[in-house]
Formats: structure tokens, C-alpha cells, sequence
């Protein structure tokens, strides 16, 4: 008998304020332990902190500084934030802007997530990895935040909107409750 894949599904949330990633692993499309367990990716220099804060700050020297250390004002630099709600920009500048500024800050959380994978599951496991977006946002914006999280690293990204993430992390999470109590039943849409 073969060797049974195992899928870990990596979710990133990308928050006007603040980000995160969780990891859930599923064989068979069941999770693996307990369904309401995910593990977070943390940010911080080995603190718990499972929040990343969406910011970046462009350095006098080039570089880029991403996340809660990047709130720091340093002489030359430029600190951006809600950088997120600009992706739908009439402002040609404004928008490229953004999209320079969330590409850097995908690259960052993907730099965590590589770091704690090892810890996240196994090397074997294939990644799928899911990124959100507001409701609203068009097509073209809905596909650069794909672009972008491939660009960075993440492997087999798909997109959802940030409501119907919501309604499958509860549908997941609850579906026995669910069941039972006959709002939901096996097999059926």
C-alpha cells in the first residue's frame, strides 16, 4: 500500500493592521489532530506573537524593514502603513506604490513561515497555500495578491475572499456540531 499524501494548508491572512499565518495539515481531507488546532507562524525573535504588524519602513540605505520592528523611526527612512487599502488606488502612483509595499511585506512573512516550516509539519507534506482579500476588491487586485504570495515563496496559492475564509474556517471547525444539530449534512452543498 502507498504512502498516504498529506496536505498542509497554509492560510495567510493579510491584514490592513495587522497579519498572520496558520497551519493546518490534512490527510485525506480530514485534519490531522484536533480540528480546531491550527499553528501560527510566529513573529518576533522567538516570542509568541502571532501577529505580524503590517507595516514596512524603506531605510536611507535601500533596504527594507518589515513588521512590528519597522514602526521604529530611523533618520532617512519612510514608514508606511494601511498600505493595503491603496492596492485599489485610482492613483496610478499610489497603487504601484502598494504593490511594491505588499510584495516586500509577503516576502517577509514568507521569511518566518520558512524559518518555523520544519516545526509545521513535514518536509513531504504538499503545501497549498490560501491568501485573503477583502470582499469588494476587483478581480485585478484579487489576482495581484495571488501574484504577489507566489512571488514571495508560497507554494500552490489559491485566493478567497475574506467572508467565505471566514464561513469554511467555521464550517471545518463546527461540522460535527453542525451536524448534529442537522444544519449540515455529509455529501450535500
Amino acid at each position: 500500500m502507498g504512502k498516504t499524501e498529506i496536505t498542509r494548508v497554509v492560510g495567510i491572512d493579510f491584514g490592513t493592521s495587522t497579519s498572520l499565518i496558520k497551519v493546518k495539515r490534512y490527510q485525506n481531507g480530514e485534519p490531522l489532530g484536533d480540528r480546531f488546532f491550527t499553528k501560527g507562524v510566529t513573529f518576533g525573535n522567538g516570542e509568541a506573537d502571532t501577529k505580524a504588524a503590517t507595516i514596512v519602513r524603506r531605510n536611507a540605505d535601500g533596504t527594507v524593514t518589515c513588521g512590528r520592528d519597522a514602526d521604529e523611526p530611523v533618520e532617512g527612512a519612510e514608514i508606511f502603513k494601511d498600505f493595503k487599502m491603496k492596492l485599489e488606488s485610482e492613483n496610478p502612483v499610489k497603487k504601484e506604490q502598494a504593490e511594491q509595499l505588499t510584495e516586500s511585506f509577503l516576502s517577509y512573512l514568507y521569511t518566518w513561515y520558512v524559518q518555523q516550516s520544519s516545526t509545521l509539519g513535514a518536509a513531504e507534506d504538499v503545501e497549498q497555500t490560501i491568501i485573503s482579500y477583502p470582499v469588494k476588491w476587483k478581480d485585478e487586485t484579487r489576482n495581484f495578491m495571488k501574484q504577489a504570495a507566489i512571488k514571495a515563496g508560497f507554494q500552490n496559492v489559491t485566493s478567497r475572499n475574506e467572508a467565505l475564509a471566514a464561513l469554511y474556517t467555521v464550517l471545518s471547525q463546527q461540522s460535527g456540531e453542525l451536524g448534529k444539530k442537522g444544519m449540515i449534512k455529509s455529501g450535500q452543498t
